[in-house]
């Protein structure tokens, strides 16, 4: 199988990261990528950007190198409840939005309040990504998510 996109991408923006825009797109060229999506962490995330970052992705080229590009933000899951880090008025202004628990962020609960956190934040409409539930740290139930995930037209 060939891949033919990355939609969970960070920039020298996010911290821990140490590519451009331009370089990792040079890079998804050379891979033979057709589709890269940029989603540096949200503002809660120490190394993660401030909430106005996220305004700006209208000013950047939407294809570089041949390389269709796509901007949004990998949320950081606060809580249970499944509360992100930007407000829904920005949500909407994303190409897409990938949403993650980061332990330091959050507080692993049981295999029950860690799925909840996951489907809570599925629940919303503006999130279409859930990013690595397979941290073996933070247990949840994979046959619920994967249930939520379809329901909620989620990956």
């Amino acid at each position: 199988m060939k891949d033919i996109m990355d939609l969970h991408t960070h920039t020298v923006a996010s911290g821990h990261a140490y590519n451009t825009i331009y370089e990792m797109a040079r890079s998804a060229s050379e891979r033979g990528l057709s589709l890269l999506g940029i989603t540096d962490h949200g503002p809660a995330m120490k190394s993660g950007v401030p909430a106005n970052y996220f305004n700006n992705f209208k000013m950047l080229p939407r294809e570089l190198y041949g390389i269709k590009l796509m901007f949004g933000c990998e949320l950081n899951i606060l809580d249970y409840d499944g509360k992100i880090d930007l407000p829904q008025s920005m949500l909407e202004k994303q190409d897409f939005t990938v949403a993650s628990i980061h332990k330091p962020l959050y507080t692993i609960g049981t295999v029950s309040q860690n799925t909840k956190a996951y489907i809570s934040a599925m629940q919303n409409p503006y999130i279409q990504i859930i990013g690595h539930p397979d941290d073996a740290d933070i247990p949840v139930d994979y046959e619920e998510l994967v249930c939520a995930a379809k329901e909620n037209h989620v990956c």
